[in-house]
């Protein structure tokens, strides 16, 4: 099955973004790179989760919690490690224990509501700012996914046991996600306009950009049927929107929600029947170097940007040097942390066959949230067995004769 490769690309669209806008203040947009993350970590896990229902029967949440753990556990504890260390050795005894506790709501999941409790303005924030505000979006991911597979567990036992391996496991996740949409966009902007602060750290107002990717990945069989050409025209015009929302729109002007969070969706849509050649723009191979890294390069990057804020000197060479920082130990901790750890055998991980990623989950196929495609079968090779000889000889040849590839002769010959 082919890989979603456009998937990575826009995983590294999306952290290239963040990372520019944190250590640069460029893209203005660059923020909305999370909103671009949440709608894709929406289609991959739901993907996944009707794929095992309709091929087991059942979704198994000790499964996914434990693949969960394995891939974004190890590298956010080192993550947090490290940086609570490092406030400790570098800055004062108040706030280097105002940080570590921002570690343990982060390891917690709650520093969303740390944040909100605290009133923390993301776009307008000090000097003080905490190196592990960027853990807030983690937050509100995995409160997300703590209700979400038990809302389908549960909707399923109400469904008759030879139809859950079918449609309906489809037809439940998009009937949840469309009631997941309607009511956290409709508290979101009741929410954002009397309290931004709690609307941009809650879980309740971003639940529907989820829920967004888990409609899309409902909707896949169908989507299925578009032709190349318009998918890929799709495609293009959902990572123009991406882009445009990126670099033209101001955050700290038009507020939050926005409705930049729908281009993630023609974008994926796109890309469920586009060839990757037509989408090279962000299915190079670079880019999915980017895309498979991009949690760890999320996770390290506002550290390094606090830290080397308060320890660089202002020159043309501070950006430059923080940027090469956060590559480095981005890309070190996904090489000798991240992957190792999540398919470490003594954690119970294997690694699949193929993969790609990611988000934050299992190989990202071209088949998402679609029935599998039969594997290709290789032609037969006759196999020629005596009671104790199996052999790829040709049929008629005996124990004993010699046989050259291309020969047509299989009669017995002179030693």
């Amino acid at each position: 099955m082919p890989l979603r490769r456009d998937i990575q690309g826009l995983r590294a669209l999306a952290v290239l973004a963040v990372i520019g806008a944190h250590a640069a203040g460029w893209p203005r947009g660059g923020v909305a790179g999370v909103d671009v993350f949440f709608v894709i970590s929406g289609f991959v896990i739901t993907g996944m989760l009707l794929r095992e229902q309709r091929k087991d029967g059942r979704i198994r949440l000790a499964r996914f919690y434990g693949r969960r753990a394995r891939r974004l556990v190890p590298a956010a504890l080192v993550t947090v490690g490290a940086v609570v260390g490092t406030a400790y050795a570098l800055f004062g005894r108040a706030r280097a224990e105002q940080i570590l506790w921002d570690g343990i709501s982060a390891l917690l999941l709650v520093s969303n509501w740390r944040f909100t409790q605290q009133d923390t303005d993301y776009f307008h924030a000090g000097d003080a700012v905490s190196p592990l505000q960027n853990f807030w979006s983690l937050s509100v991911e995995e409160q997300f996914y703590l209700v979400w597979p038990g809302l389908l567990i549960v909707s399923l036992l109400f469904v008759p046991a030879v139809a859950r391996r079918g449609r309906a496991a489809t037809a439940v996740a998009a009937g949840w996600a469309v009631v997941v949409i309607a009511a956290s966009f409709g508290w979101a902007l009741l929410q954002g306009s009397s309290a931004p602060t709690t609307a941009y750290f809650s879980t309740a107002t971003r639940a529907w950009e989820f829920a967004l990717g888990a409609l899309l990945a409902a909707g896949v069989p169908l989507l299925r049927r578009l032709p190349a050409a318009l998918g890929a025209l799709l495609a293009w015009i959902g990572v123009a929107g991406i882009v445009a929302s990126l670099v033209l729109i101001d955050m700290t002007a038009v507020g939050f929600p926005g409705p930049w969070a729908a281009a993630p969706t023609l974008a994926l849509t796109g890309g469920v029947t586009a060839p990757p050649r037509a989408l090279f723009l962000w299915t190079n191979p670079v880019a999915v170097v980017v895309g498979n890294a991009s949690y760890s390069l999320y996770l390290w990057h506002f550290p390094v940007v606090v830290f080397a804020a308060a320890l660089l000197p202002a020159s043309p060479w501070s950006l430059p040097l923080t940027l090469a920082i956060v590559a480095v130990v981005g890309f070190a901790s996904y090489a000798i942390i991240e992957q190792p750890l999540r398919y470490a055998p003594f954690l119970g991980g294997r690694v699949p066959a193929t993969t790609v990623a990611d988000g934050e989950e299992p190989a990202v196929e071209a088949s998402d949230a679609a029935e599998p495609t039969p594997p290709a079968v290789a032609p037969a090779v006759p196999v020629v067995r005596t009671p104790e000889i199996a052999t790829r000889r040709p049929a008629g040849w005996q124990p004993g004769t010699r046989y050259f590839p291309g020969s047509p002769r299989t009669a017995a010959q002179g030693p």
